[in-house]
């Protein structure tokens, strides 16, 4: 058997090692991760290029489910989940008070390509299924029960 120089097995081995990228690397890539069977933390994704503006209903379903949909179409069932741009804007999860019926807000954002849940998602008994998440810069309240 031929012994190798030891240069040839240090190239191998640095070869094969994992490199990890510097913060510099990484400043415009979108990372996804799919969430495990058993991990129900928000899905990473890309966002939507393009602006929309939503009007929407609070559902009021009892689960952990998206509980934002269309106002032009109550029978649908394709909720949403929704996310804030930035801290200070309203949380629209904070409005529903359970008595409030009907709420109604308006969104403009654009929509996380894929199915997932958002930032913050901690659901009290069980997380809902994954839905489709907007993320909005912009709310107006349109109707919050017999308050306005």
């Amino acid at each position: 058997m031929k012994w190798l120089p030891i240069h040839v097995i240090g190239a191998v081995l640095v070869s094969s090692c994992h490199h990890t990228p510097d913060a510099g690397e990484n400043r415009n890539k979108t990372i996804v991760a799919e969430p495990k069977d058993s991990d129900k933390t928000r899905l990473s994704s890309t966002i939507s290029d393009h602006d929309t503006t939503l009007i929407l209903n609070y559902q009021a379903i009892s689960c952990s489910c998206a509980q934002w949909g269309s106002a032009q179409d109550r029978d649908a069932t394709d909720h949403v989940y929704l996310e804030r741009d930035n801290a200070d804007l309203t949380n629209a999860d904070t409005l529903w008070r359970g008595d409030n019926i009907p709420l109604q807000i308006r969104v403009k954002g654009r929509y996380v390509s894929k199915r997932g849940y958002p930032e913050g998602y901690n659901p009290a008994k069980g997380a809902g299924p994954a839905a489709r998440v907007f993320r909005y810069y912009s709310i107006d309240v349109l109707k919050n029960g017999a308050s306005k």
